[in-house]
């Protein structure tokens, strides 16, 4: 069986090389510890062209098992309207926090949404 990779904004397909309509251009995955990124870069008929905006989170499968989820810092459109998508791995954006220990009540979406808000 032969290896292939798929990214999902929430629980949605954005990327899957299976599907064309699903296509990327320049997907680059970095799995270093401590840097881990994704860079992708999605054209203008991509169904959810609009919808990955910064702080989106993507999740990264292989072969249908996790493999992480990368918080978007940057987006930029070329000349030609393309858009490309810089993200860094969760652990490493959130590297830089200083949280003050607290009580929290809620899922673990609504920690790491308070999180993020402390974080900026």
């Amino acid at each position: 069986m032969s290896t292939y990779y798929t990214v999902r904004l929430g629980d949605v397909d954005i990327f899957d090389p299976r599907l064309p309509e699903l296509s990327v251009g320049s997907p680059v995955l970095s799995l270093d510890v401590n840097s881990g990124s994704l860079e992708i870069t999605l054209f203008p008929s991509h169904p959810k062209y609009d919808e990955i905006t910064r702080w989106s989170i993507l999740t990264v499968y292989r072969n249908g098992n996790l493999l992480g989820e990368y918080v978007v810092q940057e987006t930029a459109q070329d000349i030609t309207k393309a858009k490309n998508v810089y993200a860094v791995d969760v652990r490493v954006y959130l590297q830089g926090s200083i949280i003050v220990p607290q009580t929290f009540d809620g899922n673990i979406e609504d920690i790491f949404t308070e999180i993020i808000g402390i974080h900026n």
